[in-house]
């Protein structure tokens, strides 16, 4: 089933109350508002996103349902009927997750290298390997013809604010960055430290009219990659460009950097404004895990990289192929 961000994480707030709740003196076992719902509900997200203690939970409810229809003489078989047709939609969606699992499981390797290696278990479990180096394991469910990996842990975006002021003694523009690594490591935070970026880009209104903010010159060693264009040198201790003031005022900013998903724009309340500082803070798992990682499912290709923030799936992507299943003797 097919969710946007918004979505999956109600999902997830609601998955945690149902979770902590005690239904102990819940009286109810209808679908609508009772028992049999709410244990309806942990196993469809069970099936989304393969974390068995919603599974159990599900289960345990379910018990406690049919206890207490068998203890109660009122509207017997009816609450039977309900049991069994939550046990009829569990069977349903648990063959077709399946069915599902069995067509995209296997190992997916980079060719011809194979820096990066998925392999998606038909449980509903995955592992990849990045470099040799480091092994992420986790939760993966379908969603149209994507794979999503952990789909349970949100992104972690970063975030941005500026200030600013009116300088009239200068007739050029003014901007002092602030960038900070927020560091986190199994879901707990760690630190946040400042960070010395080598490659910024910032525009004001339109992203036509951006400059590449630098720590020293930079030029592109692959003949393919274009080249980096209107750099401007950062004061190594101030973290301070001055470009020419534009000829429209600025009432927007637009910052990216190449480990964004996509650019972060600013609105700008005083066009008057020539004086601004910009405070970056950027979230990261140290474990470097995937979070709601999105990989595009093609015949025997996986898509796993990206390019501005989206699956690149064009004619120069580099996709993971799915490797034949070795013969047994």
């Amino acid at each position: 089933m097919i969710y946007n961000n918004d979505i999956r994480k109600k999902l997830t707030e609601i998955a945690k109350i149902v979770l902590e709740e005690d239904y102990e003196n819940n009286l109810s076992h209808g679908l609508n508002s009772g028992i049999s719902g709410i244990a309806l509900f942990c196993f469809l997200y069970y099936k989304e996103y393969g974390i068995q203690t919603y599974w159990d939970k599900g289960w345990s409810l379910l018990n406690q349902c049919i206890e207490k229809a068998s203890n109660s003489s009122v509207i017997f078989m009816v609450k039977i009927a309900y049991v069994n047709l939550i046990i009829s939609l569990i069977s349903i969606n648990t063959v077709y997750t399946q069915d599902l699992n069995r067509k995209y499981a296997g190992i997916y390797r980079e060719y011809p290298m194979g820096y990066t290696e998925l392999l998606l278990v038909e449980d509903g479990t995955f592992t990849l390997s990045t470099y040799g180096l480091h092994n992420h394991q986790g939760q993966w469910i379908v969603n149209g013809n994507e794979i999503i990996l952990n789909p349970e842990k949100n992104k972690r975006y970063p975030r941005i604010s500026v200030f600013e002021q009116v300088c009239n003694t200068s007739d050029s523009i003014e901007i002092k960055f602030h960038y900070q690594i927020e560091t986190y490591e199994d879901e707990t935070f760690i630190e946040c430290t400042d960070y010395d970026f080598d490659l910024l880009a910032v525009y004001f209104n339109n992203p036509k009219h951006f400059v590449n903010v630098v720590r020293q010159q930079l030029r592109t060693t692959c003949m393919f990659s274009p080249r980096i264009r209107n750099q401007i040198i950062v004061h190594p201790e101030m973290n301070v460009i001055k470009i020419k003031q534009p000829k429209r005022r600025i009432t927007k900013i637009g910052i990216y950097a190449p480990n964004f998903d996509q650019p972060v724009e600013l609105d700008i309340i005083n066009p008057q404004s020539n004086r601004f500082e910009i405070f970056i803070i950027h979230p990261i798992d140290r474990e470097g895990i995937p979070r709601s990682k999105s990989v595009v499912i093609k015949g025997m290709r996986a898509y796993f990289f990206e390019r501005n923030g989206k699956v690149d799936t064009g004619f120069f992507a580099n996709p993971l192929w799915k490797m034949k299943p070795e013969k047994r003797i």
